[in-house]
């Protein structure tokens, strides 16, 4: 909480800070503890100095203490803390805090009101789970569900799965239902249900699942009917059979053939007529409607001329297995029962005829494909019959070209690679000559992990890769080409990236006492006559480290004037400071960078604060420091233990008060006016460095500058701060 500060009463004014441990009060929270602060400020007119003071309590304490106050104009500080351990109850609790300090002006007085809050009642208990669930369709549109209920609920969460595993929510009947209807339902599906009971006490465990529970089959669609050996197989393609149908009904005609058969089946025998039929989809007593009707199958007769030859116009390879498939158009539905092929070179009349072969497969593999057909362009045909005993006409001509694959050859990027991107450069070769008609290349970082990717058509034999390297890392460009759609393997190639480094840049620095800051030249660097290349430098960090190299700090970066004047008020008033110039090429980011050390023994005590610290005060005479450093501690007492228990905190404090005399006309220290300045500077951290090499950042208080006299000529003046260290 915050100090509640009451009125200014003979000069001075107390406020008290209640702090509650834990900060809320739960269920489980048997006590709590409170810590009570007091605080004593004076206002701008007068000031205490002044040991054992008077400190008495009523209310909810009691008692007194004695205190010490040594306070100027418009100071406060902390004099007193009490801790207290109170039991909770159900009820909340008012505290009343009041303390009276009785001083050399008269006595001035607070009260302070706190409330511990009630101690919340535990949550009822956990409602059982419903059980007995049972589920029962009345329609495609409706399913019927009910359960016994085994606590009082004030809800109930039914939940839906079409046996996939994800549930969904459906419906949440109020008040101690028993039984619900899902309208939500659809035909041609399977659902599970499953229930939870919901009172204040939370949601139940869950019921059992019921299901599944089906609801209409859809029509079938896609039916073929083909002749077989057997007589006539009737089947529905992919994805023409409902997902849930247990069994099928068949048509032939008009005539029921089959009941509660799977799909494909078979009418043996059929009558030497035309045959059509139709098939609708069973599971339980529930059946779909009628499909569409199938082909009609005719009586026996020679086929058509097969179709969809393949390869057709495509190059081939003459290393790898060939396939020619087709396809067999019966006129009579039956099946491919002999296929047969024949085939010549381009440009040739004389057809080679292959010994037919009995298959119903639509297509032919060749193992050793060169020598069967040679190389070069090929030209083929192919025949087929059912369970007719005549051939179909022979098909189209097919056209392929048979001849190795084509070969790369990388012949860039080299290693080491010194250039920002990396470029893949081949050469290509294939044995008939035969054009490229296609690329594509792959770049690779040194976890094999995939950086980009490109391709293209046409006889292109470079790609620049857009993604920059890195340096020292390790990369691998892969490369293949086509030639058609016959393409080369893989070529590869590994490299390592070696950037060119910048010159190692200029720095130099010296400790200005007239600024209280160090001035650095920053700049570029030349090449070595006769030395290695370097690159352009583009742009330029600095970096400052007070610990001889252990931390370093940014104090310029990404500058891209790469050569420059810098104050740095940051800088060790007294004691080394290291400086790390770094220089970054302008394409690839190589860099390069030089260290200084710049050694100040300023006997001044500084004080900066401002945009970047730019407002510096010197205050060299007889400066007067005391440093308190310490960690929050505290003391808890609990019941049954004779001594109280000591505990540490996180937060640490360091705390430095100053103090020292100027003189308004010295040129060596700072004016009054700067020192107004920078007390009433809005941001909100200051810089405090003194001849024992601290440096120190923190919240600065007021600063106060008294007048302690000399003469026209000569005005004297005192000044004393105090600095609280923080964060940078």
């Amino acid at each position: 909480m915050a100090i509640s500060w009451g009125p200014y009463q003979n000069h001075v004014r107390l406020g008290i800070d209640v702090i509650m441990s834990p900060s809320s009060v739960g269920t489980s929270t048997s006590s709590v503890t409170l810590t009570v602060r007091t605080y004593v400020q004076m206002d701008g007119s007068s000031s205490i100095y002044y040991n054992g003071l008077s400190l008495s309590f009523s209310g909810s304490w009691s008692g007194g203490t004695s205190v010490n106050v040594n306070l100027g104009p418009g100071q406060s500080a902390l004099i007193h803390t009490a801790t207290f351990t109170r039991a909770t109850s159900s009820s909340s609790q008012g505290q009343t805090f009041n303390a009276t300090l009785s001083h050399v002006f008269g006595s001035t007085s607070i009260s302070r009101g706190f409330t511990i809050p009630a101690r919340p009642a535990a949550p009822p208990p956990r409602p059982n789970a419903p059980s007995g669930l049972s589920a029962v369709r009345n329609s495609d549109s409706q399913i019927t569900l009910t359960w016994s209920r085994n606590s009082t609920y004030t809800s109930v969460i039914v939940q839906r799965s079409t046996g996939n595993g994800t549930w969904t929510q459906v419906g949440r009947p109020s008040g101690n239902a028993f039984t619900f209807v899902d309208r939500t339902v659809k035909p041609n599906e399977r659902y599970y249900y499953r229930v939870y009971g919901v009172n204040a006490g939370g949601t139940s465990p869950v019921s059992g699942t019921a299901g599944p529970v089906y609801t209409t089959p859809r029509i079938p669609s896609r039916i073929t009917a083909t002749r077989v050996a057997a007589g006539i197989r009737v089947n529905a393609e992919e994805g023409g059979r409902p997902p849930y149908a247990a069994s099928y009904d068949i048509m032939d005609g008009s005539t029921l053939v089959a009941s509660n058969v799977a799909l494909p089946w078979t009418h043996a025998n059929p009558s030497p007529t035309a045959h059509v039929y139709k098939v609708r989809a069973r599971i339980g007593s529930l059946a779909s409607g009628w499909s569409v009707a199938s082909n009609v199958v005719e009586i026996a007769a020679p086929p058509k001329a097969p179709t969809n030859l393949s390869p057709n116009g495509q190059v081939v390879s003459k290393l790898a297995v060939l396939l020619l498939s087709w396809r067999h158009n019966p006129v009579d539905a039956s099946e491919q029962t002999v296929r047969q092929l024949q085939w010549r070179k381009a440009g040739t009349s004389a057809w080679t005829v292959l010994t037919a072969v009995s298959t119903d497969s639509e297509s032919a593999t060749f193992v050793s494909s060169e020598a069967t057909f040679g190389e070069g362009d090929i030209e083929w045909q192919v025949r087929t019959k059912g369970q007719h005993a005549d051939y179909s006409p022979w098909s189209a001509t097919a056209t392929f070209t048979l001849t190795s694959p084509p070969n790369v050859s990388i012949t860039s990027p080299v290693s080491p690679w010194d250039q920002a991107r990396a470029l893949a450069r081949w050469d290509y070769s294939q044995d008939l000559g035969r054009p490229q008609s296609s690329w594509e290349a792959e770049l690779y970082d040194g976890n094999d992990l995939l950086v980009a990717r490109r391709s293209g058509t046409g006889a292109t034999n470079s790609v620049t890769f857009p993604d920059m390297l890195t340096d020292d890392e390790t990369y691998t460009v892969k490369v293949r080409a086509a030639t058609g759609t016959l393409w080369s393997d893989w070529d590869t190639f590994t490299f390592t990236v070696s950037f060119v480094p910048p010159a190692l840049p200029n720095i130099s620095g010296e400790w200005s006492e007239d600024t209280g800051a160090v001035t650095l030249s920053v700049g570029a660097g030349d090449p070595v006559p006769g030395g290695p290349p370097v690159a352009e430098t583009g742009t330029i960090d600095l970096l400052r480290s007070v610990d001889n190299g252990q931390v370093w700090e940014s104090v310029l970066a990404d500058s891209p004037d790469v050569n420059l004047i810098v104050d740095d008020p940051e800088a060790l008033s007294n004691g080394q400071t290291m400086y790390r110039a770094i220089a970054y090429a302008t394409v690839t980011g190589a860099s390069a960078y030089a260290d200084i050390t710049v050694l100040a023994q300023s006997q001044a005590l500084w004080l900066g604060g401002g945009e970047q610290f730019g407002l510096t005060a010197r205050l060299p005479y007889s400066p007067k420091v005391k440093v308190d450093a310490g960690r929050e501690r505290s003391v808890q007492r609990y019941e049954g233990r004779s001594r109280g228990v000591a505990y540490a905190g996180e937060q640490v404090t360091r705390v430095v008060d100053a103090s020292g005399a100027l003189i308004e006309s010295d040129d060596a220290n700072a004016t009054v006016a700067l020192l107004e300045e920078l007390a009433q500077d809005p941001s909100p951290l200051h810089l405090y460095r003194d001849p024992d090499g601290r440096r120190i950042y923190g919240v600065l208080g007021s600063i106060s500058l008294p007048r302690n006299g000399g003469n026209a000529a000569a005005i004297m003046w005192g000044w004393s701060f105090q600095l609280e260290e923080t964060d940078r």
